[in-house]
């Protein structure tokens, strides 16, 4: 019998998880994504440009690369085996161009669902349970993650543990001032990257195998996005994102309400269909071997894995940090900072010298009509209730109930979108009882 329960130590009230000791993978075919990318290289010399090709995998399937100018050097896989490298040298203005196309589907874990007999090789389970700079495993971080999961008997059971503690325990913020799990650890906030390296850290010191998923939401442009995925027998891969739902305060009691209302332990073992991956796993052994060079004294440090690291001259040990979906060799002798973005300077200090697309190249995807629709409900709903309170405010019209029921309509779509925090739910009991209150008054008139 199942005694597992999540109220002993980091679930919020009404938070109360199934039992997880049987079920598997359910998988539902959602939409086809097409995503364009481009890398110019804006440099007076050479750049060359190892990009990962998006993998085959049970939430995206039918991947194909498409409209690829120039033709890669070559395709082959990297120095683990784990993704599909393609490489390619740029002259000075020119351009990499390519589409990616590919089935997304969703993916939930159900409890009743008969368990798969699916299992990992050997050196699959040996790769996701290594020790790398990005991930480290060490025995104080096997320390740290068994004294979170308490008496958690089943693996399952444990990666939920390690998943609410890092949710509840943890900050949210971008830029992090370091990359690695043990950054993550030493000063317990950082962005998505940051939090699934140390969810996959703490897994595997347990020997659950876990892989940390690089990719992009389907949506829009440079929507970047990383979590992870654990392997339990009889069920598979299980999507497990550690960021992607936060409190809006970390105030005792508001932060539980928030959790309650996000519903956390529910979103465990779910991935909805509107993202991409574009590689598995940090610490990326290039192939061709990537070749550290010696930077120019004035270039750009990041703080990587416990180095300081010159992007796009040097790597870790010939590995990429990671793929999102690229990684860059410049020339030293002819290299030229990037303009400066003083737009992003100030809110990514790390790029202050260079813009985004100095590094990743730029990524779109054509958004689908229910999308673009929920964005015109929003920005128009907003519009709406702004212009009828100003109006309201200057006392030159009254909107009647088209106020209120455009910050209605607006706030509706703004939680389907990010999910439901406290003071969103409250904005929105007080639109609507607004949008009656003046609804009544209308017919009464």
């Amino acid at each position: 019998m199942c005694r597992f329960r999540t109220d002993r130590d980091d679930s919020p009230a009404g938070n109360r998880a199934p039992c997880l000791a049987r079920g598997a993978m359910v998988y539902t075919f959602a939409r086809t994504v097409t995503m364009h990318y481009t890398y110019i290289n804006r440099q007076p010399g050479t750049v060359e440009i190892w990009l990962s090709v998006p993998p085959e995998l049970p939430t995206q399937r039918r991947v194909q690369l498409l409209n690829v100018t120039p033709d890669p050097l070559s395709i082959q896989p990297d120095g683990s085996g784990i993704n599909r490298i393609a490489f390619f040298r740029l002259r000075p203005g020119e351009a990499l161009n390519l589409d990616v196309k590919a089935d997304l589907y969703h993916g939930s874990y159900v409890p009743s669902a008969p368990s798969t007999t699916s299992d990992l090789s050997d050196d699959e389970r040996r790769r996701f349970l290594r020790s790398s700079p990005m991930v480290r495993v060490t025995d104080e971080v096997r320390a740290e993650a068994s004294s979170i999961v308490g008496d958690a008997k089943t693996p399952i059971e444990r990666a939920l543990r390690l998943y609410l503690h890092l949710v509840r325990r943890y900050r949210y913020k971008w830029p992090p001032p370091e990359r690695g799990s043990e950054a993550m650890r030493r000063t317990r906030q950082g962005d998505c990257g940051q939090y699934s390296f140390l969810y996959a850290a703490w897994c595997r010191a347990l020997d659950i195998p876990c892989r940390v998923m690089v990719g992009t939401f389907a949506t829009g442009t440079l929507r970047a996005h990383v979590w992870n995925e654990v392997f339990i027998e009889g069920v598979g891969w299980l999507p497990v994102d550690t960021s992607l739902y936060q409190p809006s305060v970390r105030l005792p009691g508001l932060a539980d309400l928030d959790l309650a209302l996000l519903r956390i332990a529910w979103r465990f073992g779910r991935l909805s269909d509107d993202r991409l991956v574009f590689s598995i796993d940090p610490d990326v052994l290039l192939q061709p071997p990537y070749v550290d060079r010696q930077p120019p004294s004035d270039i750009e440090r990041f703080p990587v894995a416990d180095r300081e690291l010159a992007w796009g001259f040097q790597s870790l040990d010939g590995a990429a940090p990671y793929l999102q979906p690229i990684y860059l060799r410049f020339d030293p002798d002819t290299y030229r900072t990037p303009r400066p973005n003083t737009r992003l300077a100030s809110v990514w200090p790390e790029l202050a010298l260079g813009t985004v697309t100095s590094y990743l190249g730029k990524w779109w995807f054509d958004a689908p009509l229910s999308y673009r629709l929920g964005t015109w409900m929003m920005v128009g709903g907003f519009t709406l209730g702004g212009t009828g309170t100003l109006l309201g405010t200057l006392e030159l019209a009254d909107l009647g109930p088209l106020t209120a029921l455009g910050y209605t309509v607006a706030n509706v779509v703004f939680i389907q979108r990010t999910g439901a925090h406290w003071w969103k739910v409250l904005l929105l009991v007080l639109f609507l009882i607004e949008l009656i209150v003046r609804l009544g008054k209308l017919f009464a008139a």
